[in-house]
């Protein structure tokens, strides 16, 4: 329920000077699964991506009003909670409280394990989870958006093995699909497409075979999402260091194969889906040897695909901490040479989709600083807030001494400013013009 706090942890220092830390989680309550019932016509028998075609009969897709790129930029609400089959009531719950707080919030962002999305074998894909979202959405707050984040990776605990297959639907920590674990999939010789670094399991997405996989998945989700009216945004896995640890099979890594692996996903998004703005979760991207990938987001721009985070951090003399600003950030300004950094001098902000996150309840910064910082500096186009009404969160995880609160009169925020304050008092602002990638082709309806 809380791996959001151990991501926060574990990015918020840059590759060079990142420390391991490992965290006791405990995950409170239970909920029960909520259904809604709606009247629909019969679905499609099923999905075919490339010669692959799932067994799984879905439910059918709306068609986008008109034509150009869904274009509804503004404030989104995200969950603490995570979009297991046991959790997704709580994730519901969360969202209509963030959704029913003010008019002026325009969606949601949503969480989806690649092992929930084709969980037992290549081509058997299942998107119900997506579907039910949809569904919820247009049933309870109808107009109100859906962005798409697809996961491969854990960040929740360590390991020294792969996870035990078959794996347990409602555990909160599983990204890689069953069969990419046992290596029963095209191109894979019968060995595991997946491995595991400090943070836990991960798909060895740098490799060819498992990349395809991963593109079919891409292919299959666009198929039936690029033209639901619904869904604003697909982003994949955060640009951190996935590297193995010692001692874990490396099935071929290295930091060029992972640039290249990247670039292809990302062109693959960009051929995909048309409708729809992609992003690339761009917080710390390194080129082959290391160093700041300076040349990334031209090659993002030139392919139409957006750039953002899983965090705000701003720099610490405007209010950040645990290292100040991400790489992405000052990329995406053109800060020039920091540090002995060279992030370029080109400003990238206006041009395309700026897509970012505050999945931060747990650091040193209030919410003016953050919604400032996301404003005036990022000039984001969307924004994701984490709803956290237990003020959840701080260094040692005690509960109820957070510092970035949901509202300033939420329990023991201790006169922080809070989110939903914050925003109200700036007229919920963004930057909502339409990038010019998109050459004025934004669909607003």
């Amino acid at each position: 329920m809380i791996e959001q706090l151990m991501r926060i942890t574990q990015r918020c220092l840059d590759p060079a000077t990142l420390t391991v830390f490992t965290f006791l989680l405990m995950t409170a309550g239970t909920a029960q699964t909520a259904t809604t019932t709606e009247s629909r016509p019969a679905a499609p028998p099923q999905i075919c991506a490339g010669n692959v075609c799932s067994p799984v009969a879905k439910k059918p897709t709306p068609s986008a009003t008109g034509s150009g790129v869904k274009w509804h930029p503004g404030h989104y609400g995200l969950s603490l909670s995570k979009s297991t089959p046991k959790g997704v009531s709580q994730v519901h719950a969360d969202w209509a409280a963030m959704l029913s707080s003010d008019s002026h919030f325009v969606g949601v962002y949503g969480f989806y394990d690649w092992y929930h999305l084709e969980p037992t074998a290549q081509g058997a894909y299942d998107f119900s989870s997506i579907d039910n979202d949809i569904a919820w959405l247009n049933a309870n707050f109808p107009g109100k958006k859906l962005a798409i984040e697809v996961w491969t990776r854990n960040f929740c605990a360590g390991t020294t093995a792969l996870p035990a297959v078959p794996q347990d639907t409602n555990a909160v920590c599983t990204k890689v699909p069953d069969y990419i674990i046992t290596g029963a999939f095209t191109g894979s010789g019968g060995s595991p497409g997946a491995t595991w670094n400090k943070n836990g399991a991960l798909a060895a997405f740098w490799s060819n075979a498992v990349l395809a996989r991963l593109q079919a998945l891409d292919a299959a989700l666009a198929a039936r999402y690029d033209n639901n009216p619904t869904v604003e945004a697909i982003r994949y896995d955060e640009y951190s260091p996935p590297q193995p640890l010692p001692g874990a099979p490396t099935l071929g890594f290295s930091q060029g194969a992972e640039v290249t692996a990247w670039n292809a996903l990302h062109a693959k998004m960009a051929a995909d889906w048309v409708h729809t703005n992609k992003a690339d979760h761009a917080n710390f991207p390194a080129s082959a040897s290391g160093s700041v990938d300076n040349r990334l987001f031209s090659y993002l721009q030139s392919i139409k695909v957006g750039v953002g985070g899983p965090d705000i951090l701003p720099p610490i003399s405007q209010g950040g901490c645990c290292g100040g600003e991400s790489w992405g950030a000052q990329l995406l300004r053109g800060a020039g040479v920091v540090n002995g950094s060279d992030f370029g001098t080109t400003d990238y902000r206006g041009t395309i989709p700026i897509i970012y996150e505050a999945e931060n309840p747990a650091w040193p910064m209030d919410a003016a600083e953050l919604e400032n910082y996301a404003y005036s500096t990022l000039q984001a186009t969307h924004v994701a807030w984490l709803y956290n009404p237990r003020n959840v969160g701080t260094g040692n995880w005690a509960l109820g001494a957070g510092s970035t609160p949901w509202t300033t009169a939420s329990p023991n925020a201790n006169g922080n400013p809070g989110i939903l304050d914050t925003l109200r008092a700036h007229g919920f602002r963004i930057h909502g013009s339409c990038p010019t990638v998109y050459n004025g082709n934004c669909n607003t309806n």
